[in-house]
């Protein structure tokens, strides 16, 4: 789309979503630091939070504003509206069950990884994914094993609209690397993270795919590097997570 063609956006609009932004980043911020951060008369930032605060979207603490318990609210909605949610879940917890590895369910929401549901098994590491957080695809299993089930032409949307980070030693970052491991990925069914977006940590992912072959999300084992290293335990984990997506394809395509 080019400039031109594009819709008009609205300042206000704009202003009341980078003091969001701002208040999440920071965890509590006052009226003089959002006015100073966001170069914005402090009359035009208290009147969105006047707003915001009688919404429930923001509280005011005697330190200063931190976001309302009405976003959870709204989090926890969207997150039921989505189709996979319901039918991976229960899949998701079996597989941190029988690997004991931490299990992610992700979809692709403009054109970036958005983790819907997680579950931790009983040797899984500590690790700073959350229900809502986004992520670059190209760096995580799970991001690849979406994007090998993407239009190319959307692939390249994505690419040229998000770049590709480099966030590891071992991250991919140019696109013709990126498109010979998408091609592995399609034709074996599974991607794999080998510490592409954190130290130390490993991956195994396989996409879920719905009846008209739209990519509707993906599942992912994570765990240390040196226990999800070699050949038994990779092919071992790629019987489970090609198993566990295949039951997720069913059962959605019977809705």
């Amino acid at each position: 789309m080019h400039a031109k063609d594009s819709p008009a956006l609205v300042k206000s609009d704009q202003t009341l979503f980078s003091i969001l932004a701002l208040v999440r980043a920071r965890g509590t911020i006052t009226l003089a630091e959002l006015a100073a951060d966001l170069d914005v008369a402090k009359s035009t930032i208290y009147n969105h939070l006047v707003t915001l605060e009688r919404e429930d979207f923001v509280t005011r603490t005697d330190e200063g504003y931190r976001l309302g318990l009405r976003f959870l609210d709204y989090g926890l909605a969207a997150r039921l509206e989505h189709a996979l949610f319901e039918v991976a879940q229960e899949k998701v917890d079996d597989l941190a069950e029988t690997t004991g590895e931490q299990i992610w369910c992700l979809v692709e929401e403009h054109g970036e990884a958005v983790y819907i549901y997680g579950s931790s098994g009983r040797q899984s590491i500590k690790t700073r994914e959350y229900p809502g957080q986004r992520k670059p695809l190209h760096c995580l299993a799970a991001g690849k094993a979406i994007l090998a089930h993407l239009p190319e032409a959307r692939v390249d949307e994505i690419v040229d609209r998000h770049g590709l980070e480099r966030r590891t030693e071992n991250t991919i970052t140019d696109r013709e690397t990126l498109a010979a491991e998408l091609a592995t990925v399609r034709e074996s069914g599974v991607a794999f993270n080998r510490q592409e977006s954190a130290k130390g940590v490993h991956a195994i992912a396989s996409p879920i795919v719905g009846s008209d072959d739209e990519v509707l999300g993906a599942i992912s084992i994570g765990g240390p590097a040196h226990r999800l290293t070699g050949e038994n335990q990779s092919e071992n984990l790629t019987n489970l997570i090609l198993g566990a997506t295949n039951e997720i394809e069913i059962n959605i395509r019977e809705l």
